[in-house]
């Protein structure tokens, strides 16, 4: 069994190479040209260079495979174009099910979003049945749903098995970006006011989505989609756990609905003046007071068994403590709690 997995530098998709590896399949990793591949560094793979948005390029990079696993995207809030996501979300992956089609590849599996499934305002879980009218998209939000179903039609058409994983907040080590996911955790801890703010999420350990992604490919049903989460948890007690596990105190305040826009829009301004990138945007602030809870049934009737919440935090802080991510003045401020230098030994 051969797989190419786009996007295999990224977060999610160096993680899936590794679980593919793990059950014994060849692995062809395709990363852009300008890519920087050092997470792939020492494995045993083929590394190939293409471009998604260049269908030109994906012919090579396909041939002589069984499976592709269609990571390659963008995970980015407070984009200005929400149209160039869009089409860039759906350009790239009606080009990869074409090239899969031309390829002899039969079975292409999707790297997808829960929150394509919607929100709730309140505290219940959403599943893969749930209804979608109605619902407000953000930016990203709306490019990942369009997406999905436009890959959905294009796969019709071109007679191919596609099966879609669907994660939830992703955290987890070795992540480039850092994306989105792990952000979060790293602007609270350099938040001076230890601020939380209404509504939840399900956190979900990056291996374990890797490890749906073959479950998935081995086991799954053609045209399904799998929601891959964790714990539903409030964002109070996820800034709580962050707080237990760094030794720090918070938080200290809740941040509402306007409190938080005004304080994003303080953040983007600041980011525009100085060239950094803001801790939060407008559009993330309007997450406030939604529950992005989600039940992962269905993928553990296939035998997905993720680690809780707390665990995947553990394994996250772990790394990134170490990583180049956070300054030196905030690594020295806080107290590391015995679970993460227990995790530390286990390297």
């Amino acid at each position: 069994m051969k797989a190419v997995v786009t996007g295999a530098n990224g977060f999610i998709g160096h993680h899936v190479v590794r679980a593919l590896l793990r059950e014994g399949i060849t692995v062809r990793a395709m990363v852009r040209p300008s890519s920087q591949i050092h997470h792939l560094d020492g494995l045993p793979v083929d590394i190939v260079r293409g471009d998604i948005l260049q269908p030109d390029t994906l012919a090579s990079c396909f041939a002589d495979c069984d499976w592709c696993f269609h990571v390659a995207g963008v995970f980015k809030y407070g984009e200005k174009d929400t149209q160039s996501l869009i089409n860039q979300a759906c350009t790239g992956v009606e080009n990869v099910i074409r090239a899969a089609r031309k390829a002899g590849i039969k079975r292409v599996i999707l790297t997808s979003s829960s929150v394509v499934l919607g929100t709730a305002r309140q505290k219940r879980p959403v599943d893969e049945k749930a209804s979608r009218a109605g619902q407000d998209f953000l930016p990203y939000e709306a490019s990942k749903r369009q997406q999905l179903e436009w890959a959905r039609r294009v796969a019709d058409q071109q007679q191919i098995d596609l099966r879609v994983v669907g994660p939830a907040l992703t955290i987890g080590p070795e992540d480039p970006g850092p994306t989105e996911s792990n952000r979060m955790i790293l602007s609270y801890l350099k938040d001076p006011w230890k601020s939380t703010w209404l509504g939840g999420c399900n956190l979900v350990r990056v291996a374990d989505v890797a490890r749906a992604h073959v479950l998935v490919a081995e086991h799954g049903e053609p045209g399904q989609f799998y929601l891959a989460g964790s714990d539903n948890l409030e964002w109070r007690e996820v800034h709580q756990m962050i707080s237990e596990l760094c030794g720090i105190p918070g938080p200290h305040f809740t941040a509402w609905h306007t409190s938080s826009y005004l304080a994003s829009l303080t953040q983007e301004m600041w980011g525009a003046l100085t060239g950094k990138k803001p801790l939060a945007t407008r559009e993330q602030a309007k997450m406030v007071g939604r529950y992005y809870w989600y039940e992962s049934s269905r993928l553990i009737n296939l035998g997905y068994q993720p680690v809780s919440s707390r665990e995947a935090l553990v394994t996250t802080l772990e790394w990134l403590v170490r990583s180049p991510h956070l300054p030196d003045s905030i690594r020295s401020s806080l107290n590391l709690s015995a679970a993460i230098y227990e995790k530390r030994k286990h390297l």
